[in-house]
């Protein structure tokens, strides 16, 4: 009889202890019961708050007495940390994501935002503000960094307590590739990417690491002319020069002809006379430019490059003659020169991976340079046609803002269309430039320039 009660006792006891509600730990995001109820847990406050549709525990500061003065009897109040961000759901988006933060805290008076790894990137980002409460991030990512893992840290603080913060992470949409990288695309074949080799010819041996870096690059450069059918065929030369009077003897060196007393200030040139079968390009020393490793100093060597192929289509295929045709005005100079400068540029695209547009290169070149479309505003493309010296008006707009009729004319028609232009025969009824571009691409010519005009109004240009 003893036994039974004692057992009756057990299960009475076990069966109250089953009817007591269960509660999580109290910890960080746990769910709690009374909003506004305070705990002491391991040394550290939490509070139970309301987040979105829940009670949770929100972890405060650390509980630790401040030294009591001598003469107060009492203890200061510990000092109050800001409660820690919390993160919904992302929003990805085409150039970045939204993140949500659920635990909007009215005493927030101030919040920062940092990315990584692409904090040093020029980025945007908002905040999203309702009733004085931050609700949200929105992050926009530079094109070259979408598709990546991007880390967002927030730090949160409020008056009179120190700040905390908390760290998200998403990945954003990959880019989109433009109309131009699809035809850029397009024209590229693997199969024609060879070595492109060139005798370099340096007035100081002892070249800078600055130079030698721009060497390589133009080997790489070379090596994208070579896959959209660019191959020079003729040996070349680039000299390397540091004084106009070593570059000009050494066109005598390398038995180039020239009218007597014809001399060239020092710079980048291709030189397309006799000089004893070959053909030369000329490169300033780097050491004395600003920038390094932007496309800005990269153009100089396959801009030059880009003219002996322009030369060699013309020549090996068209009744034509020399580039420039009979008359100045035969080849515009927006395509001569923009042409160089944009094939340069898309060369550049492809050889630093394409992690942006070739359009975005060009505003991001355009921003370091500015003096290339500051002179450029309300020239139009026709200012551009005339092979004018570089001091007259649309003469140095045909290489900046003259690339944006060769990016139209591409996205258009293709790159086989362009090298299209320069292989057409001078035929009867054909012998300048409108019926050349009539003959290749069926438009009239005005008309293009018509739509060129227009996307540089959309630019500021013009």
């Amino acid at each position: 009889m003893k036994k039974n009660l004692v057992l009756l006792i057990a299960l009475a006891f076990m069966g109250s202890s089953l009817s007591v509600p269960a509660f999580a730990a109290v910890k960080s995001g746990a769910v709690c019961k009374n909003q506004g109820q305070v705990k002491t847990v391991s040394g550290y406050k939490y509070t139970c708050k309301k987040t979105g549709n829940k009670l949770v525990w929100i972890k405060g500061v650390k509980v630790s007495a401040k030294p009591t003065k001598p003469s107060v009897s009492t203890q200061t109040p510990t000092e109050r940390v800001a409660p820690e961000p919390i993160f919904g759901a992302a929003s990805i988006t085409s150039n970045g994501f939204t993140v949500p933060i659920l635990n909007h805290d009215n005493h927030w008076n101030r919040w920062d935002v940092t990315v990584s790894p692409i904090g040093s990137v020029r980025f945007n980002y908002k905040n999203n503000v309702n009733s004085g409460f931050i609700t949200g991030v929105t992050v926009d990512l530079p094109p070259s960094t979408l598709g990546t893992l991007a880390t967002v840290k927030v730090t949160v603080s409020c008056a009179g307590c120190t700040s905390t913060s908390a760290t998200f992470s998403a990945t954003s949409l990959p880019r989109t590739k433009t109309l131009l990288e699809t035809q850029l695309s397009k024209a590229f074949k693997s199969e024609l990417v060879r070595d492109l080799p060139f005798t370099l010819v340096v007035e100081n041996p002892n070249l800078s690491q600055k130079n030698r870096f721009l060497i390589e690059e133009f080997k790489k450069h070379l090596r994208w002319l070579s896959g959209i059918g660019a191959n020079e065929k003729r040996p070349f030369h680039v000299i390397y020069a540091d004084t106009a009077d070593w570059m000009n003897d050494e066109f005598k060196r390398q038995g180039c002809e020239f009218t007597p007393g014809h001399r060239l200030p020092l710079g980048g040139y291709a030189v397309m006379a006799d000089c004893a079968g070959k053909v030369l390009i000329t490169r300033p020393n780097a050491d004395r430019e600003v920038h390094e490793s932007s496309i800005e100093a990269q153009n100089g060597l396959i801009h030059e490059a880009f003219h002996l192929w322009q030369n060699q289509l013309v020549r090996g295929a068209s009744e034509y003659g020399r580039l420039w045709g009979l008359k100045g005005e035969d080849w515009p100079k927006w395509v001569v020169e923009g042409g160089a400068h944009a094939f340069s540029r898309y060369a550049f695209w492809y050889t630093n991976g394409a992690k942006t547009s070739p359009e975005q290169i060009m505003k991001d070149w355009f921003k370091e340079t500015p003096s290339l479309t500051r002179d450029c505003v309300g020239v139009t493309i026709r200012d551009m046609v005339k092979n004018i010296s570089n001091g007259e008006k649309g003469g140095l707009c045909a290489y900046s803002t003259g690339q944006v009729a060769i990016d139209l004319y591409i996205e258009k028609f293709g790159v086989d269309s362009f090298y299209a232009l320069f292989r057409s025969p001078k035929s009867p009824g054909y012998g300048d430039f409108p019926g050349i571009f009539r003959t290749v691409t069926g438009q009239e010519v005005e008309a293009f320039y018509d739509e060129v005009d227009k996307e540089l109004k959309l630019r500021g240009w013009s």
